[in-house]
């Protein structure tokens, strides 16, 4: 076994798995998701509150209609 002292440690956002990638989002950005199944939105703003929550950010998201389709909009606040 070698040791190397060059490699810096990756960020955790590099390497846990991300579904939404909030962590993307700087404040005024935005994401859009299907709205498609109403217990996915339930988990995706249940999702969001958790994640600003522990990193000290808010979010608000809401139902619009987006070229005839139903989406949910989240936003980064803060």
């Amino acid at each position: 076994m070698e040791n190397d002292t060059q490699i810096p440690i990756p960020s955790r956002s590099e390497t846990a798995p991300q579904v939404y990638h909030f962590y993307k989002l700087n404040v005024g950005d935005h994401m859009d998701i299907k709205a498609e199944d109403p217990e996915n939105l339930k988990r995706v703003r249940g999702a969001a509150s958790i994640y600003g929550k522990r990193n000290d950010k808010s979010f608000v998201t809401r139902s619009v209609f987006h070229e005839g389709r139903k989406i949910l909009r989240l936003w980064r606040t803060r």
